[in-house]
């Protein structure tokens, strides 16, 4: 099966997308931020071998991950050779792939005919949406303490992000082309978990849930710090955090308010 998975940075996706791809029976390839190849009616990542591999392993119901993605900018050593790793790598057993795309206008699935791309059809659409304070703390704090220059974009552009983030909420209640993941509700709730896999007819084993994965640098936060502690970070609480509220608070309008109330209820 293939899975198409919209979501914003800093909206919890890789977080939802490595749990996803371990609730699937049979080896998985995830293709991170596919922005290229969309003329040739292709999906490839941002990336050579942004990927990550989950081989099955059936009498123990679980799955090896090996992540091939590593930033050239911490170790560059180590990226060519995850590359070169990724190059060699036979995936001719995978039956699953998860395209994800960060930041993505969803006008576009009709204007460059995802639908007709080999990699899509057929496919799940998935989109993935955080409640917007969190959302917008998890952005700012980007600004204060950034991995690197390039990870700042989230803030710098969040006036316009903030319009994508009322796209991808509107689709989330109202287009049924998408199945809705609300990531407040996938990260406090089992049975909410367990919901999106009878729905997507996948199996619950919850595996991969406190993974904290390495795909830009981590949480805002708290980076990797939690890594197989996920659920101990509070994610819902990271507009408590941010230190400037009246700056937090002057992206949420009166429109993003009554769509989070809709979709995710009282946050603040």
């Amino acid at each position: 099966m293939n899975y198409f998975v919209a979501a914003l940075k800093r909206s919890g996706q890789h977080g939802v997308v490595n749990w996803l791809a371990q609730q699937i029976d049979g080896d998985v390839l995830h293709m991170n931020n596919c922005i290229h190849g969309w003329d040739n009616e292709r999906l490839e990542p941002m990336a050579y071998a942004n990927a990550v591999h989950y081989t099955w392993n059936k009498e123990g119901l679980s799955h090896s991950v090996r992540n091939f993605a590593f930033d050239w900018k911490i170790d560059i050593v180590l990226n060519r050779k995850l590359q070169q790793e990724f190059a060699y790598t036979d995936f001719s057993n995978v039956k699953n792939f998860i395209y994800n795309i960060e930041d993505f206008n969803l006008k576009v699935w009709d204007e460059k005919r995802f639908s007709a791309f080999r990699q899509l059809n057929p496919c799940k659409k998935i989109v993935i949406i955080r409640d917007p304070y969190n959302f917008v703390a998890s952005c700012l704090q980007r600004k204060i303490d950034p991995p690197d220059d390039g990870a700042m974009d989230v803030a710098d552009h969040l006036l316009e992000r903030m319009k994508l983030w009322k796209q991808h909420a509107i689709a989330a209640l109202n287009d049924k082309s998408y199945y809705t993941i609300k990531f407040n509700d996938w990260f406090s709730s089992s049975e909410y978990r367990q919901k999106i896999c009878e729905d997507l007819n996948l199996t619950f084993t919850d595996n991969g849930l406190k993974k904290v994965m390495a795909f830009g640098s981590g949480s805002s936060f708290d980076r990797e710090k939690f890594d197989q502690n996920a659920q101990m970070m509070k994610v819902l609480e990271r507009w408590k955090q941010y230190p400037n509220q009246k700056k937090l608070m002057s992206y949420i309008d009166s429109e993003t308010k009554e769509i989070s109330t809709q979709l995710f209820g009282s946050v603040v």
